[in-house]
């Protein structure tokens, strides 16, 4: 009888505790969902990985040559004012 007053059950009226033989089910389902929702996002983040490795993989086999020096300067020339005005012969 000592160890009966000492327990938790002692405290708690007898309708709580039925409250909370009821919640089990609303519990474990709880539990059950997040752990559903654990696994989906680790789903989520590897499926995503992947992906982008497979997009860097394709960029990198896509890549041409570089331009020589020279094709640069040739692509990115811009006359000055003197040259153009060499070219028309105005000097």
């Amino acid at each position: 009888m000592f160890a009966y007053a000492l327990s938790l059950s002692a405290a708690v009226p007898n309708s709580v505790l039925d409250m909370t033989a009821d919640l089990a089910p609303l519990l474990s389902g709880i539990v059950v969902v997040v752990g559903l929702g654990v696994l989906a996002l680790a789903f989520a983040i590897g499926f995503h990985d992947v992906r982008q490795e497979q997009r860097k993989a394709e960029e990198a086999a896509d890549t041409s040559a570089p331009l020589p020096k020279a094709a640069k300067l040739a692509f990115s020339y811009q006359p000055s004012a003197f040259s153009k005005a060499v070219l028309r012969h105005e000097c």
